[in-house]
């Protein structure tokens, strides 16, 4: 029987989880409208960010 390779699998789902995060932040970028957008609701800068730190992978 083959043993798991844990920091192999970690690895691969922080990398999933960051390719993941960083779709959904693009997808958002492009749908969310530059200016009018409700109090407490993401604006585009928000994404913006969220996309920079996917990659940079902080």
């Amino acid at each position: 029987m083959k043993k798991w390779n844990w920091t192999k699998i970690i690895a691969i789902f922080i990398f999933v989880s960051l390719l993941v995060s960083l779709l959904f932040s693009i997808y958002n970028l492009l749908t969310t409208p530059a200016t009018g957008t409700p109090e407490g609701d993401p604006t585009r800068s928000d994404y913006a960010l969220m996309v920079s730190q996917c990659v940079l992978g902080s």
